[in-house]
């Protein structure tokens, strides 16, 4: 989770909160970083990732069906009015 933290850092820009010193930022947001970590594990409430990645999937997975759906009524009503001309 450290590794995740760092690399979601760097896509954000400084706020300034640990200073402008490259090095001094970097080692304050590191233990920053580490504190939540250990906090989080240390709850034992986990991150809930699991439930977020299969809530996120079955949303993918209704939309495509969905979709699905929607195609295979339309070919239907295509067809109904081919065969009723």
């Amino acid at each position: 989770m450290g590794l995740l933290f760092q690399t979601m850092r760097k896509t954000i820009q400084p706020s300034g909160l640990f200073g402008d010193s490259g090095q001094s930022r970097s080692t304050y947001e590191y233990l920053m970083d580490q504190a939540v970590v250990d906090r989080a594990v240390s709850s034992g409430h986990g991150w809930g990732l699991a439930d977020r990645l299969k809530a996120s999937w079955a949303q993918s997975e209704a939309a495509a069906v969905k979709k699905n759906l929607q195609g295979v009524e339309g070919s239907w009503q295509t067809a109904d009015r081919t065969l009723s001309r």
